[in-house]
């Protein structure tokens, strides 16, 4: 289902987006809608977010996101008294032949679309930090301000954690490894096959956000 009107105006973002690609989706909703094939303009969400009447979002539902120009992590679960029901998740993987306003077009109209099928309701953010390659630090922020913008524009609450926050929640310890969080997560959600860090990334931020919110 969709939620926007076809307009020709849009139709070069819409183009923009679709050459974007979404992988590793797991989970048992329907994905259709990941196949971007409506208008995705922040225009178009502005307008979606003013005149549509969304369903009604649960609060047990929440959206994990780990934001990166290429590779943009996204997890969503269910917390209920402190057990976490899988939903889904995946990676959205930008086009590196693009310039950086198109990619981040492409981020902001999948992630829409990832909100509109699963409806959570609200989303955990880890912190960034400025590390000494500062061209790789300023395009993880332009991909952070990609992904604020559209869980803002939808009207869902926001909340950033720090990277040792999300590890002592799901391990136990601020300072662990990826690979130990990432082996934390498979036995808290069996039933999912981790494929890549970016994924790990955004269920840890999920659970993080889920036992917390």
């Amino acid at each position: 289902m969709s939620y926007f009107k076809k307009s020709p105006k849009n139709r070069s973002l819409r183009k923009l987006a679709s050459g974007s690609e979404v992988q590793g989706v797991h989970g048992t909703e329907d994905r259709s809608v990941l196949n971007i094939h409506e208008d995705l303009s922040i225009g178009a969400t502005m307008q979606l977010a003013a005149e549509v009447e969304f369903p009604k979002r649960s609060n047990k539902r929440v959206l994990g996101i780990d934001p990166g120009l290429r590779h943009t992590g996204w997890a969503v679960i269910e917390i209920d008294s402190g057990s976490i029901q899988y939903v889904a998740s995946g990676v959205i993987n930008t086009d590196s032949a693009l310039p950086i306003a198109a990619r981040l077009a492409q981020i902001h109209a999948n992630l829409n679309e990832i909100i509109l099928n699963y409806n959570p309701g609200s989303a955990g953010l880890e912190e960034t930090y400025v590390n000494k390659n500062y061209s790789s630090s300023l395009k993880l922020a332009h991909a952070r301000g990609a992904s604020m913008l559209t869980v803002s524009i939808l009207g869902i609450e926001l909340i950033e954690y720090p990277a040792k926050t999300v590890k002592k929640t799901v391990v136990g310890n601020g300072s662990a490894p990826k690979d130990q969080v990432s082996r934390m997560l498979s036995m808290l959600i069996p039933e999912i096959e981790i494929k890549s860090e970016d994924e790990s990334d955004a269920l840890a931020v999920a659970v993080c956000h889920g036992l917390h919110c």
